[in-house]
């Protein structure tokens, strides 16, 4: 409930108190998340932080499309595929012994025309990725690791 944390900790007793089975709050401050958490509450939205973080890396880190934090260790990442692995094989690259990275998948973008003849660009997720799938520039990898291993991997 926007900004008011007196309203949303009001608000979050009475639907306690109403027996809603799952709550999900708001927190702008720790002093808010302390008291909720004295509530009993376990789930809590912090938009602004999480905003914040993703942008950071975007801006920290080159090629860095998304962010999304796991935990305070570990992290997926959306990331243009580094210039060094453009050409190579998904197999030719140690992505766990080396770089301790884990390759989720491949997003990559292609042009098709529409109906009218224009070109139009779209992108599509490779699912599973086999090992003879070949890295393009402009594919965008989601990759999940440590975040120092994330980070060093991009930088190669």
């Amino acid at each position: 409930i926007g900004e008011n944390e007196g309203v949303n900790i009001m608000v979050t007793a009475l639907l306690k108190e109403l027996g809603v089975k799952r709550l999900i709050c708001r927190v702008t401050s720790p002093l808010q998340k302390t008291v909720l958490e004295a509530m009993n509450i376990e789930e809590f939205a912090n938009p602004e932080e999480d905003s914040a973080e993703r942008l950071a890396y975007k801006l920290d880190l080159k090629g860095v499309v998304d962010a999304f934090k796991i935990s305070d260790k570990y992290q997926l990442l959306e990331a243009e595929v580094p210039g060094k692995f453009i050409s190579r094989k998904v197999s030719e690259i140690n992505w766990t012994e080396k770089y301790r990275v884990q390759l989720v998948t491949i997003i990559r973008k292609s042009e098709e025309k529409n109906i009218f003849g224009l070109l139009k660009s779209s992108s599509r997720v490779l699912g599973v990725v086999q090992p003879d799938t070949t890295l393009r520039k402009g594919d965008v990898l989601l990759l999940f690791g440590d975040i120092s291993d994330l980070e060093r991997f991009l930088e190669v």
